[in-house]
């Protein structure tokens, strides 16, 4: 049997929402004063000091619970497979950043210490990132261009280019001061937001706004790093379409490119781009850790260079020295920056920072069964930021490839960035000086390759289209201002658009029509086959909540879908009006006493009727109502056809006339609307608004003898109507626990109004 063919059967009462509260009561709580709850939570015991230091420091709770000999393993080899991406990454990423190479590794070493910490997700890699890099070195350009120093920096980088920022070491100090300070802010407004619990936030950040934003960012990244792999000089481009800017300086200066760094960005470009694509992903599944192809790619092209003496002979830019060993912690330059152009950037790369990184955490949870603490997680996030800055780090935030490889790998805990970190520092205090030949080209064509992913991401658009096109509409719209614009503007209109196409979404989300099915208990959409109209009740369904931007909308969906009562209450004062004036020639005419209707709408409780007319309709006239009428084409030498007629959706009641003996009872009079259902279950919000317009349609339907009737309302929409006096002018009793006790209610009145105008037989 399938399950169309298994009966439904139900065994309930029929319940107005006051009756259903009546015999099902709120279970009975008892209110505790505000001060007594305070006052509870006021002690302290073992397991809540405990509880309190996990809170702080969650690592404790790893280590407590940690199997040594069963997990220690695996977590070194992730950690140590995470560390060997740190290195290459770390480089790179210093330069994105505006700074030395080493102050990627001082970033990627503290703030991975420190994650490991106060971080909850033993998947997630915290480091330095593409697009947090630019966004701070961003920063540092910004605050250089407001001091005296910057002139004769900018000049130095416009002539030199990055290979040369080491020359100018008051420009490297301030620089390193305002990323340092960047950092701090960061890690303070994550920490705030914990605080606050605003880990919410990120769920008002869609997919489509985070992949449009982030693709964008890739073209920034790109951009910058073309010129590096030219060997051209561009100078400083900063600004609004500053992208568009960069592209038309390069043209002019493409007759200076250094042939000997394009050719080696190109090699470098195939081999990172063969072996990730056609080695790495596509055996990903056989391959126990992939292959390191950028920490092989630096160390070659370090010896290359080294051996070619490839700034000497064809004058390739060169990292130069590395400083070695851990710096000692300093106060970050917060004296140095601009308080409100400054936090506006740094709130940018907070938002980033959290939604970027908890998306990750959650992917990987969920993939593995885990669970996440988005509050514990901002807190360490932050954290990791304001501790690092103390030591010459910049912002930092979750690397996806790092994250997607520890969950790939199995890490246990967060204790896997211990050996990653120990791989980091064993670079920073002895390997580091070895890199001192590395082409800055290499580098740059790493960063590039590294953004394939976020590039690809452009594929997501066929989807986004076919799903829903505001999806579509926000990823464009993010894309195209972050790149023609600039990634804080773009940023932005992103968010703009977001809110716009929600509140657009819920304009139009409008209300629908419901009807019930012939053969079984089953309402759905009018626009089915084999659902036809209740007689004499319509049901509308709101589809949204009911507010100030939609009330208005949903009235005139709502007129649509069934009547127009301000139409149908001026065609029943015209037709009441002409019914008061009889015409000369209508006794002349003849017509049977009787007629039997047949239809079987208008036999409820199994009761026939006798339909009757006399001279006296002669009287009567309709016009059209709402695209169901009877007009003139129902009417014979001015009297009405008492035929059925089912293609009548809404017609009037004319004011039958008070006639002695047995009455008459038209049509009309039987498949009249006389009930609108209102489905409220989906209206989880209502305001001010929205329930003045909630009385101007019960008023309106009043106004043409149309009793309106709500069902489904949520205990959130009744307490505000209670609260704004709704129920003051309008009764309870029309508010009813589901659709199907208030259509079931319209029909016993329709079937008691119909059989008080008709005679039974």
């Amino acid at each position: 049997m399938t399950l169309t063919e298994k009966p439904l059967p139900l065994n309930r009462h029929l319940y107005s929402l006051e009756e259903f509260n009546k015999y099902y009561p709120d279970k009975h709580e008892e209110k505790v004063a505000f001060s007594k709850k305070c006052a509870s939570q006021i002690y302290c015991s073992r397991r809540r000091v405990w509880k309190g230091v996990t809170t702080v420091l969650p690592v404790t709770e790893f280590l407590r619970k940690y199997k040594w000999k069963k997990w220690i393993a695996k977590d070194i080899l992730a950690g140590i497979t995470a560390g060997i991406m740190h290195i290459p990454q770390g480089l790179s990423y210093g330069y994105l950043a505006a700074l030395q190479p080493v102050y990627g590794l001082y970033t990627a070493f503290f703030s991975t210490i420190f994650y490991v910490l106060f971080g909850t997700s033993q998947y997630l890699s915290f480091g330095v990132d593409a697009v947090t890099s630019i966004l701070a070195g961003g920063i540092i350009q910004m605050e250089l261009e407001k001091l005296p120093l910057s002139v004769e920096f900018s000049q130095n980088v416009t002539e030199n280019g990055t290979s040369l920022l080491s020359e100018n070491v008051v420009g490297l100090e301030h620089k390193a001061s305002i990323a340092t300070a960047a950092s701090l802010t960061v890690g303070l407004i994550l920490i705030l937001m914990s605080i606050l619990r605003l880990g919410f936030i990120t769920l008002y950040l869609s997919d489509s706004f985070i992949s449009g934003f982030t693709t964008g960012a890739a073209v920034h990244i790109a951009t910058s790093q073309i010129p590096k792999m030219l060997g051209i000089k561009v100078g400083f481009v900063d600004g609004v379409g500053k992208v568009v800017r960069t592209y038309i300086i390069l043209f002019q200066k493409l007759a200076s490119t250094n042939i000997a760094e394009l050719v080696v960005s190109l090699v470098c470009v195939a081999v990172l781009f063969i072996v990730k694509t056609f080695i790495n992903e596509r055996y990903a599944s056989k391959l126990k850790i992939p292959l390191p192809i950028d920490l092989i790619v630096v160390i070659l092209g370090t010896v290359a260079s080294h051996f070619g003496k490839f700034h000497d002979n064809y004058d390739v830019n060169i990292v130069k020295e590395i400083p070695a060993g851990i710096p000692a912690p300093t106060m970050p330059g917060l004296d140095k920056i601009t308080p409100v152009t400054f936090f506006i950037e740094c709130f940018i790369i907070a938002v980033l920072v959290f939604a970027v990184s908890i998306s990750m955490a959650k992917l990987c949870a969920k993939k593995h069964g885990t669970e996440v603490d988005d509050n514990q997680e901002l807190m360490a996030y932050g954290m990791s930021n304001a501790l690092s800055s103390f030591f010459h780090c910049f912002p930092s935030c979750c690397g996806s490839p790092r994250t997607m490889l520890l969950s790939t790998m199995g890490s246990k805990s967060t204790l896997s960035g211990v050996s990653a970190a120990a791989l980091i520092l064993l670079v920073l205090m002895v390997i580091g000086k070895l890199f001192y030949a590395l082409p800055v080209c290499v580098l740059a064509a790493m960063i590039v390759v590294a953004m394939k992913k976020l590039f690809l991401q452009v594929k997501d658009l066929k989807l986004y289209w076919q799903v829903n096109v505001f999806d579509f509409v926000i990823w464009i719209a993010t894309f195209l201002s972050v790149v023609l614009l600039d990634i804080d503007i773009g940023l932005g209109v992103g968010v703009v658009v977001s809110a716009f196409t929600v509140l657009f979404q819920s304009q139009t989300a409008g209300g629908l029509a419901l009807g019930k099915a012939n053969s079984e208990d089953v309402a759905a959409s009018l626009k089915k086959d084999n659902i036809h109209p209740i007689p004499g009740v319509r049901v509308f369904k709101f589809q949204t909540s009911f507010y100030f931007a939609n009330a208005e909308i949903l009235r005139k969906s709502l007129y649509k879908c069934t009547v127009n009562p301000k139409v149908l209450a001026k065609e029943m004062a015209k037709a009441m009006k002409k019914n008061r004036e009889p015409k000369a020639q209508a006794s002349k005419l003849s017509l049977p006493k009787k007629s039997m209707l047949t239809n079987s709408l208008a036999q409820p409780h199994g009761l026939s009727y006798t339909v009757q007319t006399d001279d006296r309709t002669g009287y009567l006239d309709v016009g059209k109502v709402n695209g169901g009428y009877l007009d003139m084409e129902h009417v014979n030498n001015g009297y009405p056809d008492i035929e059925p007629m089912g293609s009548c959706l809404s017609t009037l009641e004319n004011g039958v006339p008070e006639l002695g003996g047995d009455h008459i009872v038209f049509q009309r009079d039987i498949d009249r609307i006389r009930h609108i259902v209102l489905d409220c279950s989906a209206v989880s919000y209502i305001d001010i608004a929205g329930i003045k317009m909630m009385k101007q349609i019960i008023e309106d339907f009043k106004s043409a003898k149309i009793t309106v009737l709500l069902a489904g309302c949520s205990t959130n929409m009744i307490k505000a109507l209670e609260a704004a006096g709704f129920f003051e002018t309008v009764e309870k009793s029309v508010c009813f626990y589901e659709v199907t006790d208030a259509v079931q209610t319209a029909i016993i009145d329709r079937c008691e109004a119909v059989q008080s105008t008709v005679t039974k037989l």
